[in-house]
């Protein structure tokens, strides 16, 4: 795999943007299919720095931005993860103009507790009036 810029000499060049737009797509799916397994085989903390590097170039990456919760989650960091996610919801409302109308984020994997794992909290949460389906819960401002 190779590292830096896609096609850099010629990057002035119209011609080549959609060329590297693709493979720049294609380099990033692959490095979030990586970072995917290294996450499954408990190797999340030692994935911190290069995923922070990542979601500070590409903000609006989701998988990128999970990818990092849960690697500072599995290194004891929790706290972080949690400010990643708050940044996270504070930049696309900034950027598309997404907001929450509910404080409960989908994913507070960092501090989730059993309750949370064992469903008992999204039951709770539907019987308390909140949509079942998360996309629900957006609006525009």
């Amino acid at each position: 795999m190779w590292r830096g810029p896609v096609l850099l000499d010629v990057a002035e060049v119209e011609f080549f943007q959609p060329v590297r737009t693709r493979l720049e797509e294609l380099r990033l799916a692959a490095i979030e299919d990586r970072v995917k397994a290294d996450l499954q085989l408990g190797r999340g903390a030692e994935l911190v720095t290069e995923l922070t590097t990542l979601v500070a170039e590409h903000p609006l990456r989701e998988q990128l931005i999970g990818a990092l919760m849960r690697a500072l989650n599995e290194a004891g960091r929790p706290a972080e993860a949690l400010t990643v996610y708050e940044r996270t919801r504070q930049i696309l409302a900034d950027e598309l103009g997404a907001v929450r109308r509910r404080s409960c984020p989908p994913y507070r994997g960092a501090a989730r507790s059993d309750r949370h794992q064992t469903g008992t909290a999204r039951r709770d949460s539907r019987a308390a009036g909140e949509p079942a389906n998360p996309a629900d819960q957006l609006r525009r401002p």
